[in-house]
């Protein structure tokens, strides 16, 4: 009987065992599954924040932008008389001057942008001997429609490695001979771009 005992009992041990093998594997395997899992919701939220940070600083350029543009819709409409009445050909720098002279400039200023193409992370600048950003006004010679007109245009920083540049064309009101029109300018261009 002993030997039947013997006999009896080494099934029962070996099926014990397979069970536990079998509870132990499954447990490993969700186990890491949940890990799996974990860095994976990790990563997705880590390019949502990324994604939000671009917008957010998309948005700040843009809202920068939009003052800018707000402050010289001022100065034109303050010196309206001046501008018709000035010569065609002096018509640019009298415009330089007086956005010169309200001391209007992009918040994308060589504290933020460097000639290297990025930022320092304090928000100063990496080197000194940068140019800041400058309002740009030139008279128009790449387009037929608005050949002959001028054009102002500046930049507002996004991050590190992107700009916003706004080009706008002023319309014929500001000439002496020109149409009461309802607006002072036309936004020509609005795009992002790389610094290099």
């Amino acid at each position: 009987m002993s030997k039947q005992n013997k006999e009896s009992k080494s099934p029962g041990f070996i099926n014990m065992g397979t069970s536990l093998l079998l509870v132990v594997f499954l447990v490993l395997a969700l186990v890491v599954f949940a890990v799996l899992s974990l860095s994976s919701a990790k990563a997705d939220r880590n390019i949502v924040d990324k994604e939000v940070a671009a917008s957010e600083n998309y948005y700040r350029a843009l809202t920068a932008s939009e003052e800018m543009l707000k402050e010289i819709d001022a100065v034109l409409e303050e010196n309206l008389e001046a501008i018709k009445s000035c010569k065609a050909e002096e018509r640019v720098q009298l415009l330089q001057g007086l956005m010169n002279d309200n001391e209007l400039q992009p918040k994308g200023t060589s504290d933020e942008i460097t000639d290297e193409g990025g930022a320092a992370k304090d928000g100063t600048a990496e080197e000194d001997n940068t140019e800041p950003v400058k309002l740009i006004i030139s008279e128009d010679d790449t387009d037929e429609d608005t050949a002959g007109r001028i054009v102002i245009s500046w930049q507002e920083q996004i991050d590190d490695d992107k700009y916003l540049e706004t080009e706008i064309v002023l319309t014929d009101r500001l000439t002496e001979s020109g149409p009461e029109s309802e607006y002072f300018y036309e936004i020509k261009n609005r795009q992002v771009k790389n610094i290099n």
